[in-house]
């Protein structure tokens, strides 16, 4: 390798790039890795066999096996590329990948629908995924992994553990030979700074959701895990979900196209997304109230405690997840209903093409707004995060989409302290003040103020919370009438006290004196 690298160093320095190949634009590419023009950090290039699979920054066209000899040349010496995408081409001569192996400035590497040589190009890129610090990508699609393909990629990702710091992989649409799926994993295991991972249309089987599962537990960092199309069953997705929920820093979820999976491992998986003791059965019966006097922020609101608010500055977790083509019914979507009560962190769940009914969506309904007939608190605590829920229109009929969507969108907002005002006033002529009753007056102040700031920029809802105030008011003077009486009496009596002292200067006010001493009299009655 070393004389390798001096015979085409040389060469390399003294050839006319004019000589070389007959494309200027491939002429230009060449002679912009050899100077390592520095705009090359902020382009990706992409090695293509025709120009209708044109994409990206950069494009070289090949038009011969020199051609590719003399770009990996260029390559090795270059310190500028960041991105190469090797796509739609048959086997490449060694000579390039030779050249490549010295390169140290790619970030992402990848092979799209490509001869790999039976796995030799991993082989021989073994000093560039050792020595390569700057690599956080690789990405694999639509190649051959067969024979010894996948286990000399497991040696490479393996044997690189300590030395690269992959914080994205991709594989998907490759032929793999059965069982090896498992190794590849097991590889990749050893970096523990992933924040994306796609394996797709694997076949992983049991043995590889057991990898995937111990791979979970040790990288910490992940935010995107897809996995579609692989197979996984019951058992599977159990060992992942209970894996999964050691991952504080995930994201984004896809287990789209395991139509293996039954209401039992849903079951398993939804528990993702369920906060301890909360569904939709004891939505309906809950004991809580929509505001803690000990733990108020009037600044946000009186409906809000600190911890109550799913504010987006706050939140954390799971934000999207995919379930489209999964054969999932309307008892499975409500296990997913159920254990979205209390989240407020999932935004987006999609269930394209599965078999949910209206009876299905009907949870979804329940979750997002409580019914006429439930109290404030209940719609309270109702979910504000969730603002996109997929479906196709052979999930359900069209009409009943155009039911929930309108539902969605008043989760929009990210401030949600404005989501839970909205939703009251929609659904509300009356703010039940019983709840509040164990606080007596204490809590009275706030709410006014909860009103006068739900008021602000709500001109349409203006006369109906009016009425809601002055009716929340009456409940508690009705309730607590000595509450409401014995301050107001006090408050007359000082001002008639005043008055006495006053009128007692004049010997010519003795009727006004009289009268206010009689008043005076009444309102100490009242006491």
């Amino acid at each position: 390798m070393e004389e390798y690298n001096q015979i085409y160093t040389a060469l390399a320095d003294a050839i006319n790039i004019d000589d070389i190949t007959s494309s200027k634009d491939n002429q230009d590419i060449l002679r912009r890795l050899k100077e390592n023009d520095a705009t090359l950090n902020s382009n990706s290039m992409r090695i293509i066999s025709d120009i209708n699979s044109s994409f990206g920054d950069i494009n070289y066209l090949p038009t011969d096996g020199e051609d590719l000899e003399w770009l990996g040349i260029y390559l090795g010496g270059n310190s500028t590329l960041h991105e190469l995408d090797i796509a739609f081409l048959k086997a490449l001569p060694k000579q390039f990948y030779k050249g490549l192996d010295r390169n140290r400035s790619i970030r992402k590497l990848s092979f799209n629908y490509m001869d790999l040589l039976n796995g030799e190009v991993f082989q021989t890129l073994n000093q560039f995924f050792t020595n390569n610090h700057d690599l956080v990508e690789i990405d694999i699609h639509g190649s051959s992994l067969e024979g010894n393909g996948a286990r000399l990629l497991s040696s490479a990702l393996h044997g690189s553990g300590k030395q690269l710091n992959l914080k994205g992989v991709s594989i998907s649409n490759c032929i793999i030979s059965r069982g090896q799926s498992a190794d590849i994993i097991k590889a990749l295991s050893t970096h523990l700074h992933l924040e994306r991972l796609q394996l797709a249309n694997m076949s992983i089987g049991q043995m590889g959701c057991t990898a995937l599962a111990t791979l979970l537990q040790t990288n910490i960092e992940l935010k995107t895990f897809r996995l579609v199309q692989n197979g996984i069953n019951d058992e599977g997705i159990e060992a992942i979900a209970f894996a999964l929920a050691s991952c504080d820093k995930l994201e984004e979820l896809n287990i789209s196209n395991n139509p293996s999976i039954t209401i039992k491992g849903w079951e398993n998986l939804s528990s993702l997304l369920k906060v301890p003791d909360s569904d939709l059965e004891k939505l309906n019966n809950r004991d809580s109230k929509i505001i803690d006097i000990d733990d108020v922020d009037e600044s946000v609101t009186p409906s809000e405690s600190k911890e109550a608010v799913n504010d987006k500055s706050s939140r954390s977790g799971l934000t999207k997840m995919y379930l489209s083509h999964n054969n999932i019914g309307d008892k499975e979507a409500l296990h997913f209903a159920n254990a979205l009560v209390g989240n407020s962190s999932l935004e987006h769940l999609s269930f394209i093409d599965n078999r949910i009914t209206c009876c299905g969506w009907e949870p979804f309904v329940t979750l997002l707004i409580e019914r006429d007939t439930c109290s404030v608190n209940e719609t309270y605590h109702s979910n504000h995060t969730l603002r996109n829920l997929n479906m196709s229109r052979n999930n359900a009929p069209y009409p009943y989409n155009k039911h929930i969507e309108p539902l969605l969108r008043l989760n929009s907002p990210d401030y949600k302290g404005q989501v839970a005002m909205d939703k009251i006033l929609i659904k509300h002529s009356h703010f039940d003040m019983r709840p509040f009753f164990e606080w007596e007056f204490k809590v009275l102040p706030i709410m006014i103020k909860w009103f006068a700031t739900a008021k602000t920029g709500r001109i349409a809802f203006k006369e109906k919370m009016d009425k809601m105030r002055l009716s929340s008011i009456y409940d508690f003077i009705k309730e607590f009438p000595m509450l409401y009486v014995e301050p107001m009496t006090r408050h007359e009596i000082e001002e008639y006290t005043v008055l006495e002292e006053r009128l007692l200067e004049y010997q010519t006010k003795q009727v006004e004196l009289a009268e206010i001493r009689k008043r005076k009299s009444h309102a100490m009655m009242r006491l």
